[in-house]
């Protein structure tokens, strides 16, 4: 997996904002607030990203798991983004 430090970063912001604004209570509620919408929204900048599915998988798990609960999962998913972002810092 390799991606742009552009694609890198609006993936890092979109799970961040999800992460932020997401509501279990609200969520089980409201269909379109759920998990599962967030996570797509998150991987939105990636559509186009040649990925394997293996790899496109383990990212949408990393990330559901980053907006969950971020506390827990925020830097194993900052290191793996930035593991496939060679321009990145």
């Amino acid at each position: 997996m390799e991606l742009t430090t552009e694609q890198a970063d609006e993936l890092i912001v979109n799970t961040a904002l999800a992460a932020m604004y997401h509501n279990d209570d609200y969520a089980a509620l409201e269909e379109s607030a759920g998990l599962h919408a967030a996570v797509t929204a998150a991987l939105e900048p990636l559509v186009d990203v040649e990925l394997t599915a293996d790899e496109r998988e383990s990212l949408r798990v990393l990330c559901a798991r980053a907006i969950a609960d971020p506390t827990a999962w925020r830097l194993t998913f900052l290191d793996t983004v930035l593991a496939a972002t060679p321009d990145a810092p």
